[in-house]
């Protein structure tokens, strides 16, 4: 489909749009696929902590237009990922409460498995245009 250029999600629409429905479901199964194993990876890569609502809000549902969304729905999700400042308690003498290091783990995974769908993906439409 774009061997030469970078594949893009744009460029799975506008491919998406000249293919068979047979393509097209087997591209979204495979597209389903993608975001349950970031899902299921993101469940493996958080803390367990003591509620486990880092995982608990990990979730997938589908896109309205096109495609699915994973996100983290975790209120306190960017203590992990982004990181705290040093933090000190006012109320008893200054305490020392530490800091938390920033640790990407969303961001970099559902890149990774983007980038990994889409190839998956165009090698799909490439192997369907060699049989036309």
């Amino acid at each position: 489909v774009m061997a030469e250029t970078e594949f893009s999600t744009r460029a799975l629409r506008d491919a998406l749009s000249k293919v068979s429905e047979t393509l097209k479901t087997r591209v979204f199964g495979r597209m389903d696929q993608a975001a349950s194993s970031l899902v299921s990876i993101l469940h493996a890569k958080y803390p367990q902590g003591k509620t486990g609502n880092l995982r608990k809000g990990v979730v997938k549902r589908k896109a309205s237009t096109f495609g699915f969304i994973v996100r983290s729905a975790a209120k306190h999700v960017h203590f992990i990922e982004q990181g705290t400042k040093e933090r000190f308690d006012n109320t008893r003498k200054n305490a020392r409460r530490g800091r938390v290091k920033a640790t990407p783990i969303f961001i970099p995974q559902a890149v990774r498995e983007r980038k990994s769908f889409l190839a998956d993906a165009q090698a799909l439409l490439d192997r369907n245009q060699e049989l036309v």
